[in-house]
């Protein structure tokens, strides 16, 4: 999978989001980002540089920042039994006691009062 950081050299939000969307057509696409504030549009996947300047070029002025392998982060792992906070059963225990267990309450309506049968 292949990052791309392209510049976008305008400052007007809506070619920015133009340019997005025109990018966004493209097959192979995984994700796509723009910063509004610096204008960089990142493309990431398995997309052709080529098909993507082209698409970009027809709305401003933009070239290629970098180009290249996508760096992949490393996850932490994290234990599967997760530690228990023993606090949390005795808040539970004490808003119970304090509050009391209130089950909840339906309202049903009498019938109606008029004086003819449901029919």
């Amino acid at each position: 999978m292949k990052k791309m950081v392209v510049q976008l050299e305008t400052s007007n939000e809506k070619i920015q989001k133009k340019a997005m969307t025109k990018v966004s057509g493209l097959p192979g696409l995984e994700e796509i980002d723009l910063n509004v504030k610096e204008g960089k549009l990142t493309v990431k996947g398995v997309v052709d540089p080529v098909e993507v300047m082209d698409k970009l070029k027809k709305i401003c002025h933009a070239h290629i920042v970098s180009l290249g392998p996508e760096k992949e982060e490393k996850k932490k792992e994290e234990d599967p039994k997760k530690k228990v906070d023993p606090n949390e059963d005795d808040y539970v225990a004490s808003f119970i006691k304090t509050y009391g267990y209130h089950p909840a309450t339906f309202y049903y309506p009498p019938p109606p009062a008029y004086g003819g049968s449901w029919y």
